[in-house]
């Protein structure tokens, strides 16, 4: 996999998670082989082998990642953001096999996380499926394989982060990529943080790791009420709907 690496998308405002992601990393998926890139402001991070790239005053979300791009040397990236603190042991042997597939076949972009997942699984073996052009989130931020190439394609200037995933998303019904999805979680994450604060989950799951942070520098929002996991699962129903729906349809145009 040499020219595959590990990008993670972050900023200086986030650097006091820089530490947990990476001790993650090194529990989980200890084995990596892939040379790691950690993107900043201005700050540096010296440790865990990490090579930092500084993009300098932020600009857009996209802007930041093009700049971080151009300073890697692979053609192909498993991007991640800062915060996406990795709970399962990852298999790299698995990576290599989607990576290798991907290359062969020509993918632009192989998600590692089905979420949502494909409606069908084209490949049985590997358990892998296409996303199908104007489905919800056929393009997000979620750990994913991706062509260098095309990724910088769809950085759009002045896109944040959440441009990048609708915007693009919505954009995409005649989209001249191939994007698939596992049906398997390869690279299983917690969301860490939301609007700065720290999930309840999220805190347990660091607890049960032994890594000690300050939460109360940044504050913790509870997910643990029925409310909220009512309301999350009602959204991932309206998602999958809407996926089947745009699959249907790409069925019907096919025939």
């Amino acid at each position: 996999m040499d020219d595959l690496a590990l990008l993670v998308v972050s900023c200086d405002k986030y650097s006091d998670l820089w530490d947990i992601f990476w001790i993650l990393i090194e529990k989980y998926w200890n084995d990596c082989t892939l040379t790691k890139y950690l993107g900043t402001n201005y700050f540096n991070y010296a440790k865990n082998n990490v090579r930092t790239i500084q993009v300098g005053e932020d600009r857009s979300w996209a802007e930041n990642v093009r700049k971080m791009l151009e300073q890697v040397q692979e053609n192909y990236v498993v991007m991640m953001l800062e915060d996406f603190f990795i709970d399962r042991r990852i298999i790299n042997e698995k990576i290599k096999i989607l990576y290798d597939h991907m290359v062969i076949h020509g993918y632009d972009c192989l998600r590692l996380e089905p979420s949502p997942p494909p409606i069908k699984a084209d490949n049985k073996n590997l358990r892998i499926g296409k996303l199908i052009p104007g489905s919800p989130y056929y393009v997000d931020t979620q750990p994913a394989i991706w062509k260098k190439s095309v990724l910088l394609e769809l950085l759009v200037e002045g896109y944040s982060a959440w441009d990048f995933e609708i915007k693009n998303s919505e954009q995409s019904g005649n989209s001249k990529y191939t994007f698939y999805c596992t049906k398997d979680y390869i690279l299983h994450h917690r969301n860490g943080v939301e609007r700065g604060k720290y999930y309840k989950s999220t805190v347990e799951m660091l607890e049960k790791n032994n890594i000690n942070v300050n939460y109360e520098e940044r504050g913790i929002i509870d997910d643990s009420g029925i409310r909220r996991k009512l309301s999350l699962l009602k959204y991932r129903m309206e998602i999958f709907k809407e996926t089947y729906r745009v699959y249907l349809k790409y069925q019907k145009s096919k025939l």
